[in-house]
């Protein structure tokens, strides 16, 4: 009657309630809520039903407690995962190329972050692993096919956060030997060694892994890696000699923060012997400009046939319509030149110079100039557009119709990557004599080189005056043809087989059980490197959120923050009070799963050593004090349970390591804890992190009920 009443075949309700039974859900079946039967509703359930009929026939599956059943058959082991699902971690894998830099590549923000990204992503080898420092944790993340976007993320936990400038780091030393087998490392090529030991070098040689070093600044050449001094404001010559002091380290330190626990004097020496150890064991040393080799090699010799230029690749083309040229000259001023280290002092004194000429200025990248704030200018003459996104620097240079990219550092630049953006929009440059500047610049010639301020003005003053000078460098500019990533990528893949850095061609082969498992554990969702401001709160992923961006900007801006505030001080407390499911597996050794219920499960063991070994996502210790579990079990034994750890994956569980707990067995539900402190604390934290646990419920043959047991906010369910 319901069928022909609804005008359906009624296969909908009545082929769910089959397969229900069918699988074993009789009860659930009978619990199905009142649905409200309109007619849309039935019509598109059906068409459902009939699809799924159609593609895939029923299949028997069972109840999950009477796979639980037959799983945990007497003296077996079964596995049960929390997350099954191992997408590309589980892929069958070769041999790979280590890159190494000092931050994450994946939240670019500086110029080598920019290289390295583009270069695995126009590389698009099978598979690449990159590695970072992230304070307290090491980095290593797996890029597949060159797909930047969608890395996969492994956490490695540190004691401490690696000193800015690292001579030696036996800690993470270990950690790149145990990746060389764990990732199947062939070749390592290193970006820079911020935040990292320099004797990383004869790690990668010991295991006889070649490996190549880029030089993006002068890193190799002093701790002061930009080779500037805050005190004097200008470039340092970082002079070599017998009786040495820490020169410009002082002030450097106090520019940004501690460089390391030695004394300056003898980092500045130590440094400069083990970076000389180190470019004397690599493979190669490529630098992004000739101006950038001559610099280093002045400081540390090396054969020149070990060292090459590769210049940095750019996928920045002009999309948008230039504006035609207006009145005033149009000069912009790209990336971060609000700081000392990219010449604040020299675009001030020239915005300040230029005032009463027709000039308007663009700040791209910058909201305020220092020692401008209190002049007073006029708005259409002085323009900060803040911050922009890589690929749109073309497009709004020239969407402003800016006729002339200003370049004047204070320091000596390697490549310049804002110059390579401004050529990529068809605009000439007019830059300073520092590093690799005058060398690109004079070899397209689209551009001026200037050697002071007064010279800068001089050249603007012609501009002005006669726009006849700025159009044949602005043809040259559009005519510099600038090698694509692609193209750069070639090189660096020739020099990768020359080096032997690929290694040979080997067959692929899938991960063993124990890497796979230690895989799966330190995989996190995401990059441990983006900075916290960075990451995206949790409200944005609600199905409200896409909603909301449709009539965003009809609310008022300070409405807005007053709910973002909101939003995030109740993410926090979420946060802090959720208890946290830490196992993605465990293993039941001697136990039967007699039944399962939401918060309880009802064990029978077959021996008097029955155990649940976790495989559970590395947690540092300090993070837990106090343990739990809430037990009951009738029995006329003395009981006792044991809860065992790890701080390795290769590590064997012994009593060395475990509490022991005094078991009731009256038949009745008993909560016990165990606070970490004393003895038990310092055996809980004589490592990094806890990586697998072991519980022994009970040391007899019995049948006994446990609900999860509980580790501060996380939480181990059986």
């Amino acid at each position: 009657m319901i069928t022909a009443a609804l005008g359906c075949d009624g296969a909908a309700p009545v082929m769910f309630k089959l397969r229900a039974f069918e699988y074993g859900w009789g009860g659930f079946g009978r619990m199905l809520p009142p649905i409200r039967l309109t007619r849309p509703f039935i019509r598109s359930k059906c068409v459902a039903s009939r699809q799924l009929r159609d593609d895939a026939p029923p299949r028997r599956m069972l109840h999950p407690l009477k796979k639980d059943r037959e799983a945990g058959s007497v003296g077996a082991a079964s596995s049960e995962s929390v997350h099954p699902d191992l997408g590309r971690i589980g892929e069958s894998r070769g041999r790979t190329l280590l890159f190494v830099l000092h931050t994450s590549p994946f939240s670019p923000h500086g110029g080598a972050e920019f290289h390295v990204r583009d270069l695995v992503e126009a590389l698009a080898l099978d598979r690449v692993v990159v590695a970072y420092p992230a304070g307290r944790e090491l980095v290593a993340a797996e890029v597949f096919r060159g797909d930047v976007k969608a890395p996969v993320f492994y956490s490695f936990a540190l004691s401490r956060s690696p000193d800015l400038v690292c001579i030696d780091n036996p800690e993470i030393t270990r950690l790149v030997q145990h990746w060389i087998e764990l990732f199947g490392i062939s070749g390592c090529h290193i970006h820079h060694l911020k935040s990292l030991p320099i004797s990383l070098g004869r790690v990668l040689s010991q295991a006889n892994i070649p490996y190549l070093y880029s030089s993006h600044d002068y890193y190799a050449v002093c701790p002061n890696w930009n080779l500037f001094d805050y005190d004097l404001d200008r470039g340092c010559e970082c002079r070599w000699e017998e009786k040495l002091n820490a020169g410009c380290l002082p002030a450097f330190t106090h520019r940004v923060g501690p460089l390391s626990s030695m004394d300056l004097t003898a980092l500045r020496y130590a440094h400069r012997q083990a970076f000389r150890e180190f470019i004397s064991s690599a493979a190669a040393v490529v630098f992004p400009s000739e101006a950038a080799r001559r610099r280093v090699l002045e400081a540390i010799p090396v054969e020149q046939g070990r060292t090459q230029v590769v210049e940095h690749g750019t996928d920045i083309r002009l999309r948008a319509e230039r504006l035609p040229p207006g009145t005033n000259l149009r000069v912009a001023a790209v990336g971060g030149v609000a700081g000392p280290l990219k010449g604040n002092r020299n675009y001030r004194e020239l915005v300040l110079r230029t005032r009463d000429l027709p000039v308007e200025w663009h700040f791209f990248g910058a909201d305020k100039l220092p020692g401008l704030e209190e002049k007073r200018f006029d708005p259409r003459k002085v323009r900060f557009h803040e911050r922009y996104r890589r690929d749109q620097i073309a497009d709004l240079l020239a969407g402003q119709g800016i006729d002339l990219c200003v370049i004047l550092p204070s320091s000596d630049e390697t490549f310049s990557y804002v110059l390579s953006e401004a050529w990529a929009a068809g605009i000439p440059v007019l830059v300073n004599g520092k590093g690799a500047l005058s060398e690109r610049v004079n070899n397209v010639g689209a551009g001026v080189v200037v050697n002071s301020i007064d010279q800068a003005f001089q050249w603007l003053q012609r501009f002005c005056s006669d726009r006849a000078d700025i159009q044949a460098l602005a043809e040259k500019a559009r005519a510099v043809s600038q090698p694509s990533n692609a193209q750069n990528a070639e090189v660096y893949l020739r020099l990768y087989r020359t080096t032997d850095a690929l290694g040979a061609e080997t067959k692929r082969e899938p991960l063993k059980e124990g890497e796979l498992l230690e895989l799966v554990a330190r995989k996190v969702a995401v990059d441990p490197g983006l900075p916290a401001h960075e990451a995206a709160p949790e409200y944005q992923s609600s199905g409200w959120y896409p909603n909301f961006l449709a009539i965003k900007r009809y609310i008022p801006s300070p409405a807005r923050q007053v709910v973002r505030k909101v939003l995030l001080i109740g993410e926090r407390i979420r946060r802090n009070r959720k208890q946290t499911v830490i196992n993605f597996q465990h293993r039941l050794q001697d136990l039967r799963v007699l039944r399962r219920r939401r918060r309880t499960v009802a064990f029978e063991s077959t021996s008097a050593n029955p155990r649940v070994v976790f495989e559970v996502k590395p947690f540092r210790p300090e993070a837990v004090r106090r343990m739990q579990f809430e037990l009951r079990l009738r029995s006329s034994s003395h009981s006792i349970a044991r809860l065992l750890w790890v701080h390795s994956f290769d590590e064997p569980f012994s009593v060395k390591k475990s509490v022991m707990i005094e078991l009731k067995n009256d038949g009745k539900w008993h909560r016990y804890l165990v606070d970490i402190e004393d003895d038990l604390k310092a055996s809980w934290e004589r490592g990094t992190e806890i990586a697998r646990l072991c519980f022994e419920p009970v040391n007899e043959r019995a049948r006994f009920e446990v609900k999860p047991l509980t580790l501060g906010n996380f939480l181990l369910r059986f």
